[in-house]
């Protein structure tokens, strides 16, 4: 048993990070829309991208709902340049 336990520890760091799936890639992509849809301000990309249940809080604290943050973007109330981190991670 020990032996069995040894090996799969040992197998384990012999793969490369590359082999895992690919989830890191596709959740980056999925915000990196996210972002591009609320520059843009596009309608079909933001409901695309914003979940319903989405509640998004701001740095001042206020809350927008998916139809209240796709409205104040659509409309101009809300505008975004750019949206640059200072840190993004995926897990």
């Amino acid at each position: 048993m020990k032996t069995l336990v040894l090996f799969c520890a040992l197998f384990a760091l012999l793969i490369p990070a590359s082999a895992a799936p690919d989830h890191i890639g596709a959740c980056r992509a999925a915000d990196d829309a996210r972002v591009a849809a609320m520059i843009a301000a596009d309608h079909a990309k933001l409901a695309a991208v914003f979940s319903d249940e989405l509640i998004y809080v701001h740095s001042n604290g206020h809350q927008d709902t998916k139809t209240s943050l796709t409205a104040a973007l659509t409309s101009g109330k809300a505008v975004y340049h750019a949206i640059d981190f200072e840190q993004r991670e995926f897990r």
